[in-house]
């Protein structure tokens, strides 16, 4: 019982991990196909 919860914590933790990690790799690409149009933005108001 208590092996059974302790693992339902480890895949819990692991799932929270791997979702960060793609999260975090969307951001990324999305700041990566975003930043040229923020840059033009940019410019011409400066």
């Amino acid at each position: 019982m208590l092996q059974n919860k302790k693992n339902r914590l480890a895949l819990q933790r692991i799932g929270l991990a791997s979702f960060r990690v793609i999260l975090f790799g969307e951001a990324r690409r999305a700041m990566h196909e975003f930043a040229p149009f923020f840059y033009k933005i940019f410019v011409i108001w400066s």
